[in-house]
């Protein structure tokens, strides 16, 4: 049997449904609002001076945890994307996070030319959701 080539690979090639893809492009969408709700250092918990006896547990505490939630699943989504392909691993990130079209990558302003076609694209980005979903479950990642 001849092996498919990367352009031509589909969803269930990855073994990916149409939920999963829906939750994991929303998992990339929420990628900048993670980015901007990461606090460092002492910012990350208010202090007023004031005695809080209703609140328990650890604020700077719980805050840390939630930065480190927070740390990995952005570097998640940017090791799928660099493990997808090292050239273009940017454009995929400002593609999934920002849901943003080929048409508008491929001269961008910030990264210069997309140095591919469009199907060639997509299907990277599709590879990049499979490499996604494995980071997700502890699986290896696939290379280009």
């Amino acid at each position: 049997m001849k092996e498919k080539r990367l352009r031509n690979l589909t969803w269930k090639d990855y073994d990916i449904s149409t939920y999963r893809y829906r939750e994991l492009k929303n998992f990339c969408l929420q990628y900048d609002e993670k980015k901007k709700k990461i606090q460092y250092g002492l910012k990350a918990v208010k202090i007023d001076g004031m005695p809080k006896g209703n609140q328990a547990g650890k604020p700077t505490e719980e805050n840390a945890v939630r930065n480190v939630m927070l740390q990995q699943d952005c570097s998640m989504v940017e090791e799928a994307a660099k493990a997808t392909n090292p050239e273009i691993w940017k454009y995929l990130l400002k593609s999934v996070t920002e849901d943003v079209a080929f048409e508008y990558l491929e001269f961008d302003q910030e990264l210069g030319r997309l140095p591919m076609g469009k199907t060639d694209f997509y299907g990277y980005r599709r590879l990049f959701y499979c490499n996604l979903d494995r980071l997700k479950n502890g699986d290896k990642l696939i290379g280009p």
